[in-house]
């Protein structure tokens, strides 16, 4: 999305590269996902005739041979690629600032209601702990046990989530197991109590957890990385000790570890104190899920299965990979994302034609296309009266 520099004709928006340079000016450039040869500069293939200058195809050799050989080279380029996918999405956004503070405004005055009847219900709380400590409750730890909070994003279901129906099935299998775990429970069924959703970004990992957790009517912890690292040694085994613990407080409970590649990498790859530090709190904690019939459910997504140290990948019982849409998945996905907007033309047709020209696009890839059409058609036309898209408004990259 950034304006190239005049005359760079090495410059490509939309993909990430390695650009050589030689005596201060361009010389060729390699694709970083494809390692595949983008541009030469005419001037160097004479020089290379001479024997006396690194090629282009040589060079995209030796970089795939080191994005090959080091996984660290290989997350910075998958790194760099994410942050160029979501130009579009910040854009849109930007486009749509101003309705986005008026609803923050609409937030906010809601949340100064609210905040008043929290004040109201906390010291209501407060009085009935002093009345409960006046009473000497013969379970202390009872007394310490926190309110259960409602199940996370009652949006989610099954009719927004769309994945292959196979799938689907498999997820339905799970909720109805964790709605009815007490009965299952009685017919001696164990209670699951890990699942592993891995796969390329943006198929919608985390939704499913969103959904598994509305639909069964579990409370919902989600832990990010910045939730899972803390500063100093100790902090971050502490922290989660304590997340644990509020999810066996509040059970039935789903627990969702996101990026769990990111917190949890094969012990010894690299000097990561705290890293290491959390995979093993976290292999006690687990270990204390599946020794227990308590009712909190651990479900984890990582992009990179292989970037996961093996004795946590040991204790998930159930590894579902998320694969890319095919195109009947892209069909419906685009059908949700673009909703009630207006279309000029075959509505239908326009979604099919970018289903079969969207393959290997995730979810995620295909609300950003849905969000640049939304802007181009934005700068094409003058008012929110005469907004509508058009077919040319798509642009694949």
């Amino acid at each position: 999305g950034i304006t190239p520099p005049p005359g760079a004709k090495w410059w490509w928006t939309g993909r990430v590269a390695f650009v050589f340079v030689r005596s201060l000016a361009a010389r060729f450039s390699v694709d970083a996902l494809e390692h595949s040869l983008i541009w030469e500069d005419s001037l160097e293939s004479n020089v290379v005739s001479r024997n006396t200058g690194l090629t282009g195809q040589v060079a995209a050799g030796i970089l795939q041979n080191l994005l090959t050989a080091n996984f660290r080279y290989r997350r910075l380029v998958e790194t760099f690629h994410t942050l160029s996918s979501l130009d579009g999405e910040y854009f849109f956004l930007e486009a749509l600032k101003t309705e986005v503070e008026q609803k923050i405004s609409e937030e906010l005055h809601a949340a100064e209601l609210r905040v008043e009847e929290l004040r109201v219900e906390e010291l209501r709380s407060t009085q009935a702990r002093g009345r409960r400590q006046q009473e000497a409750p013969q379970n202390a730890q009872e007394a310490r046990t926190p309110r259960p909070t409602p199940a996370a994003d009652t949006k989610a279901s099954w009719d927004t989530l769309v994945i292959q129906p196979s799938l689907k099935e498999t997820l339905q299998a799970y909720c109805k197991i964790l709605r009815n775990y007490k009965d299952y429970q009685a017919q001696g069924v164990h209670l699951p109590k890990g699942l592993l959703l891995h796969g390329p970004p943006g198929c919608g990992k985390t939704q499913i957890a969103k959904t598994l957790s509305a639909k069964a009517g579990l409370h919902f912890i989600a832990l990010s990385t910045s939730d899972c690292k803390a500063m100093w040694l100790g902090h971050s085994a502490d922290r989660l000790a304590t997340v644990f613990g509020e999810a066996r407080a509040m059970q039935p409970t789903l627990l969702f570890i996101d990026e769990l590649d990111a917190v949890c990498p094969p012990r010894g790859a690299y000097a990561d104190a705290i890293s290491q530090e959390f995979t093993a709190q976290l292999l006690q904690e687990v270990d204390g899920l599946l020794s227990d019939s308590q009712a909190v459910f651990l479900v984890a997504a990582t992009n990179r299965v292989d970037w996961v140290d093996t004795a946590i990948l040991s204790r998930f019982a159930e590894k579902i990979e998320i694969p890319l849409p095919d195109e009947l998945t892209r069909q419906a996905l685009l059908k949700v994302f673009l909703g009630p907007i207006h279309f000029a033309g075959d509505r239908e047709q326009i979604i099919r034609s970018l289903a079969q020209a969207s393959d290997s696009q995730s979810g995620r890839d295909l609300r950003a296309l849905v969000n640049r059409a939304v802007l181009a058609a934005v700068k094409r036309t003058s008012s929110p009266k005469d907004f509508t898209l058009i077919e040319t408004d798509f642009a694949l990259s």
